[in-house]
Parts: C-alpha cells; structure tokens; sequence
C-alpha cells in the first residue's frame, strides 16, 4: 500500500465513523505507529482455502518479496486476524442437477498485513523507479515446490 493509498483508507473510515478532529488524530498516529509505515512497505492479503485450516498458519510458509533483480525480503512483521469459515456450495447447472443434495465446501479465510522492509541492507530503497516488478511469494517451508505467488508490474 502506497502512502496515498494509506491516506484515502484512513479517510474512508475517519468519514464512516464520523470521528472528531482528536479522533482522528489518535486514528492516525496509531496506525502509523503499529504499522511502522514510514519504514516499511505494507502488503494487506488475504489468504483462503478449501482445505484443512493449517494450510493458512504463515508458520508453515516462507513469505518474501522478490524485485526483477532476484532480491529477496522477508516480512519484518506480520499481523494476521483469522476471519470466520463461509460455507461454499459448487455451482451445478441446471440441467445436471441431481436430487441428492450438493455438497458443500468450508472456506478458511484470514487476513494479514505483511510489514517489510523499505529499505535494503545498504539503506538503498527496495523500491525506485530501476525496479521493473515486484514479486509477493507464499512458498511452503517442506516442499518448495509448492508455492503462490502474485506480481506487480510497473510502467514507466
């Protein structure tokens, strides 16, 4: 999330909540302070499965970012908040339909902020205009094989 993106979520909920100017204030001061967003890159997801929920323990995966340049960071901090499980009935068309009843699927859902670095160990920014894409990679720590991962191309 982009600082003015940032500024438009705070802003979505300061109006929502009709907070006051000194609720506002405390709103601000505490994100910013939880989230460490003048020293970190924040990346909000939420992960889902149809499987077993131990698919979502972020104990179980390796997460890092990686740039066109094959750098790699792992997540500073990591803010996880369990959502509850949906239940999910497969769409069948009508034509097939059959009299039993369908089965139903449980979708484990959470939500996560994930905290890195904005800085490199150089103190070189991971981001600047010479970064062509960045990478967000779930990679399982037993089987490296199995992993997930979603880009973000920037256009010049």
């Amino acid at each position: 999330m982009d600082t003015m993106l940032i500024e438009a979520g705070l802003h979505h909920y300061e109006t929502r909540l009709a907070m006051t100017q000194q609720e506002r204030g405390e709103f601000r001061r505490t994100y910013f302070q939880r989230y460490d967003v003048e020293n970190h890159l924040l990346i909000w997801c939420e992960v889902q499965t149809t499987w077993t929920e131990l698919y979502l323990d972020l104990d179980r995966w390796n997460i890092f970012i990686e740039d066109d340049a094959l750098n790699q960071y792992e997540p500073l901090k990591v803010f996880e908040r369990s959502q509850p499980t949906r239940q999910m009935v497969m769409d069948v068309f009508p034509e097939f339909e059959t009299k039993r009843r369908l089965p139903r699927w449980e979708i484990h859902q959470k939500s996560s902020m994930l905290c890195f670095p904005k800085q490199d160990f150089y103190q070189n920014p991971v981001l600047s205009p010479k970064v062509k894409f960045l990478k967000l990679v779930f990679q399982l720590n037993d089987d490296e094989k199995t992993k997930a991962e979603g880009i973000w191309a920037f256009k010049k």
